[in-house]
């Protein structure tokens, strides 16, 4: 075997061991917005979903009890004692929001759907409340879910008190309300969703506005749309051309100084 020389080490005579690849790493993977993050949060989701079954069993309760002969009182009174207790636990709710923003939270969404619910039920299932009281009773109640979310920092919050805005018209409407109010109610509602957009960068709530505002505008004109009504819609939709694109120049200039931003 031939020599090792001096200044050598032994040890290369010895079968090199194969070289050791490490595992390609899985990219990882995308991060979520932060609202989605909340939303999606295992502290919330027991409780949001506690909320909701909460909803259901009340008013299945009810409805049996109800079937049963157990309420002897005029339906008027029912639905009376249904809001003011809705009132209650939104106030208690609110009450609570410092010590357990979750829970908080979770009790006023549910106390603001069983007032719409029920200024929905008076209004089409037992005719107690005209198209036009119900529907400002609605606009009361989102503007009161927008209000609480704005202080709160509450964009899930938002989101629910965005969609029954939305739904408010449609609930109470009777089919023969003017294109023009419902447009002007909506333009209403987009002006709050720009005025919330000067103080919050919550980009779900503008891309929720915009999808629902040309949503509805898409299906009223597939149905009811006609020639003469040309220069009483055009203006509307003019408006809520420029007041989302006001929306996106503001998300970007809000979120824009670090690097460029783009927002569709």
């Amino acid at each position: 075997p031939p020599k090792v020389p001096s200044n050598m080490d032994a040890s290369w005579e010895q079968p090199r061991s194969k070289p050791e690849y490490a595992p390609t790493a899985m990219p990882p993977a995308p991060e979520l917005p932060e609202w989605a993050n909340k939303l999606l949060s295992f502290e919330n989701w027991p409780i949001k979903l506690g909320m909701l079954l909460l909803l259901v069993g009340l008013a299945s309760g009810y409805r049996y009890l109800a079937a049963r002969g157990y309420f002897n009182v005029p339906i008027e009174m029912r639905l009376i004692a249904v809001a003011l207790a809705a009132i209650a636990a939104l106030v208690f709710g609110y009450g609570k929001r410092e010590e357990k923003r979750s829970f908080s939270l979770s009790v006023q969404g549910a106390a603001l759907g069983a007032l719409l619910l029920t200024v929905y039920a008076s209004f089409r299932l037992y005719e107690k409340l005209d198209g036009p009281t119900a529907f400002t009773l609605m606009l009361i109640i989102v503007a009161v879910g927008v209000v609480l979310a704005v202080l709160q920092d509450a964009l899930w919050l938002a989101l629910f008190a965005t969609i029954g805005g939305f739904a408010a018209p449609i609930l109470a409407s009777t089919g023969s309300g003017s294109h023009v109010h419902l447009f002007g109610y909506y333009l209403i509602l987009n002006l709050g969703i720009l005025a919330i957009a000067l103080k919050k960068g919550w980009r779900s709530l503008n891309f929720l506005g915009a999808i629902c505002t040309f949503g509805i505008g898409i299906g009223w004109g597939a149905n009811y749309y006609s020639p003469e009504f040309f220069n009483t819609v055009e203006p509307f939709l003019l408006a809520f051309f420029a007041i989302y694109l006001a929306i996106t120049v503001l998300y970007t200039l809000r979120h824009g100084a670090g690097e460029p931003v783009l927002d569709g």
